[in-house]
């Protein structure tokens, strides 16, 4: 672990690497030149306890997190996923490391690593011009990809033209995407955030499902796949009642689970379908189930909203 923290300002000059399970800064302003780099990709530790991002067998499934992690034991099944998400609870601050993936085989487990943890606390200006990642660990021909890890950023304001990764590790199965929350009054357009699911060998259709990408100043949800085709859920768990959040955005061949017999998404802004996104609600035991959105719109674009039952 890696933990700096400066009353005055950091300075990451180009070419630079920190490399580390879990990296915690504090400064005035934080520069980040161009190829500089932070870096707890596949060297995350262990998962918190009794969860299940690591999938039980000899499948290849990946490691799950933010999003499910695929399994291609039975290819284009939504009632059949790697390993499962975690962390919810902690969405506006995430501080979990990434699941390994699963292995193919009982004597050697050789799944990716799943990612490791970054936290970032900025007073003023955070300028990124270079790279903050905590992706899952490749698996290959032989085991799961393991899951993203965790990103946290508190600053006034984020500039440059960077990017911010959390995504799922490539494997038999792809590693489910982590959690990313940006805690930020500006945030300039030009830095990328991915939490994409990671590709899947043994059935290239389903890739890892999307992980969390969580804007806490605004308290706004986005959930999107980078256009990489998946079957893989990412499951949505108990919305706030008290203070609403903003808006939920669900893209880019993004698959979003809502897993109750009855349920309710409200949230003060819009909820956004687009480019292929899709909300799954209900459970596969039960063949009605009820959904009720709330929201000032409702706005959809080659997205689709479907009961857990229907393919």
């Amino acid at each position: 672990m890696v933990t700096v923290n400066m009353t005055g300002n950091i300075n990451i000059g180009q070419y630079a690497a920190i490399i580390a399970g879990s990296v915690v800064f504090a400064a005035a302003n934080l520069t980040m030149d161009s190829h500089s780099s932070i870096n707890t990709t596949a060297l995350g530790g262990s998962p918190p306890p009794q969860t299940s991002g690591t999938p039980v067998g000899n499948d290849g499934g990946g490691g799950g997190h933010g999003g499910r992690g695929a399994s291609c034991l039975k290819r284009n099944k939504t009632s059949n996923w790697g390993g499962d998400v975690y962390a919810w609870s902690t969405l506006a601050e995430p501080w979990s490391y990434g699941s390994k993936g699963g292995g193919t085989s009982s004597l050697n487990k050789f799944g990716g690593n799943g990612g490791g943890r970054v936290k970032l606390q900025v007073k003023e200006i955070l300028y990124l011009n270079g790279s903050v990642t905590a992706e899952g660990g490749d698996g290959g021909l032989n085991g799961g990809g393991g899951s993203g890890g965790s990103i946290f950023v508190h600053a006034v304001k984020l500039k440059g033209y960077g990017t911010i990764s959390a995504a799922g590790g490539r494997g038999w199965g792809g590693g489910g995407g982590g959690r990313v929350s940006l805690d930020c009054y500006g945030i300039q357009e030009d830095v990328k955030v991915t939490v994409h699911g990671g590709l899947s060998i043994g059935c290239p259709g389903n890739a890892g499902a999307a992980g969390t990408f969580f804007n806490a100043d605004l308290l706004s949800l986005r959930v999107s796949n980078d256009y990489v085709m998946t079957e893989t859920e990412t499951p949505l768990l108990d919305f706030p009642t008290m203070t609403l959040w903003s808006n939920v955005f669900v893209e880019n061949y993004a698959k979003v689970l809502v897993p109750l017999v009855w349920s309710r998404v409200q949230v003060r802004g819009q909820i956004s379908l687009y480019r292929g996104g899709c909300i799954v609600f209900g459970l596969s035991e039960f063949p009605v189930s009820e959904f009720e959105l709330v929201a000032e719109e409702l706005l959809m674009s080659d997205s689709v909203i479907k009961h857990v039952k229907i393919n």
